[in-house]
């Protein structure tokens, strides 16, 4: 008995090689038999998934009452079984639950800051759905109390609510001129025009030019 029968007898669940066929058929033959494999695998997958997604389904139920008791208000939840490759009940932006690798009991996980916590992790669905129900309760509270802090702000009428916050502008208030502004100008007006007068007739009659009017006034 040669090398490879040697391995065939040693693994007898691996088909037996044709002794008779080409390469190229042998090659062939080999293909189909990886993808009936792989069809297997991804039969059980599947089944995997069904499994996770009919599990999850059942939290679901129980769980249902309370998701209806939460406020409409209150948009930090967003309740939704997803039935990807990986099925996972949502409660929000960052908590769900997902079958664990033993595909018997449930986990409850939260993605944080500082990485992936468990905040529950159980067979039992009354477990889950009690851990569920508190974080629900204790994150409506906790926006509660953020609310409560927050200043309160004149309600706006309807269909003139703003998202931005305009600045408030002052009017300009412009001093209105006093009644006797006007006859001040005047006089410093008057003024500076005699006194003009008064240097061009004096520079004119250093010059020996008198106006016509002048001369009876102005001696020679």
């Amino acid at each position: 008995m040669n090398k490879t029968e040697d391995e065939f007898t040693a693994y007898p669940s691996l088909p037996q090689p044709a002794k008779d066929l080409s390469g190229e058929e042998r090659l062939k033959t080999a293909i189909r038999q990886a993808k009936t494999a792989q069809a297997d695998r991804l039969d059980s997958i599947s089944d995997i998934r069904e499994t996770d997604i009919v599990r999850l389904e059942l939290l679901l139920q129980d769980l249902q009452p309370v998701f209806d008791a939460v406020p409409a208000t209150d948009e930090q939840w967003d309740f939704c079984l997803n039935k990807g490759m990986q099925p996972r009940l949502w409660l929000d932006a960052s908590a769900f639950i997902m079958v664990g690798r033993d595909r018997r009991s449930y986990r409850f996980v939260r993605d944080t800051r500082l990485g992936r916590i468990i905040m529950s992790e159980n067979k039992e669905i009354k477990v889950i759905s009690d851990a569920v129900t508190r974080y629900i309760a204790s994150r409506i509270l906790e926006r509660e109390r953020l609310m409560d802090d927050l200043p309160l702000q004149p309600a706006e009428p309807a269909g003139q609510q703003s998202t931005m916050c305009e600045p408030v502008v002052e009017p300009h208030v412009v001093a209105e001129p006093r009644n006797n502004a006007v006859p001040a100008k005047l006089l410093w007006f008057a003024g500076g025009a005699l006194l003009g007068c008064l240097v061009l007739i004096s520079v004119l009659h250093l010059y020996g030019v008198t106006l016509p009017f002048l001369r009876e006034v102005i001696p020679h």
